[in-house]
């Protein structure tokens, strides 16, 4: 990658069952070993790792299990020497659960709500990136928070 000019790299492959499917299920030390390596290779190659994580297919955003689970899955990258991350919700049915259904406006704010929390959890992160469910998403009533 270094040698074509790129400098980061997207961790999200399809076939790591615990980045979509099996988000909540933590990584075991074989494959945190893997996933240190990754890291360590692309700071060696001056290439930014990031660690992308998909949960939407059955996250209850209001769930502050969900949450707790979420934080503690980005935790055990972060402490691999991980300092990027995303959370990608594409791919999935833009509804909201029968519980979110009362907390939240719209699936987008979900996703900002959500996001917000993970942010302000990871504390200080090189990059912070999100990929919404539908683009047009009605995120203009919901802001960063610090």
């Amino acid at each position: 990658m270094k040698v074509l000019g790129l400098n980061t790299y997207l961790y999200g492959p399809k076939d790591d069952i615990k980045h979509r499917r099996e988000w909540r299920v933590k990584y075991t030390d074989v494959e945190k070993a893997m996933l240190l390596r990754l890291i360590q290779e692309s700071k060696a190659n001056s290439v930014e790792f990031v660690y992308s994580i998909s949960p939407g297919l059955d996250i209850v955003f209001s769930s502050d299990v969900d949450v707790q689970l979420l934080q503690e899955k980005l935790t055990q990258v972060q402490l691999l020497g991980c300092s990027s991350f995303a959370i990608l919700f594409d791919d999935i049915e833009p509804e909201l659960c029968l519980t979110d259904k009362s907390e939240f406006r719209s699936f987008g704010e979900a996703q900002m709500v959500l996001i917000n929390k993970i942010y302000n959890f990871l504390g200080e992160v090189k990059i912070m990136m999100m990929c919404p469910t539908d683009s047009d998403n009605d995120l203009t009533c919901v802001t960063r928070t610090t």
